[in-house]
């Protein structure tokens, strides 16, 4: 696959799950007493705010140190300062490093 295409497909997957976790904080906030398919609205809350604190910047982690370290220095980036960005930064982290930070995969 193409380096831009990487790109858009992870882009498009964080940004999905970020949209998902808005739809279920903003249910969870605005009718706490209402369901959604079988579950209250503040269980949607509650597990939305655990998609987004724990198991997206956890994802994205698993995914960098999945990567050779060869890798991460040829591109020029630090797979600990991205891990990091993870860690502190639980919206903008795993979008930037879905589009910004992942190394390319080697070709040959």
């Amino acid at each position: 696959m193409n380096v831009v295409v990487r790109r858009i497909v992870g882009v498009v997957l964080v940004g999905l799950v970020l949209i998902a976790v808005a739809v279920g904080v903003w249910r969870g906030i605005t009718e706490p007493n209402g369901t959604l398919w079988g579950a209250s609205n503040r269980t949607l809350d509650v597990l939305a705010c655990w998609v987004l604190f724990l198991f997206l910047p956890l994802a994205c982690a698993i995914d960098a140190m999945l990567i050779a370290e060869v890798d991460w220095w040829a591109a020029r980036r630090s797979r600990a300062a991205w891990i990091a960005l993870l860690a502190y930064a639980p919206v903008l982290g795993p979008l930037a490093y879905a589009a910004l930070g992942r190394p390319p995969a080697r070709t040959g």
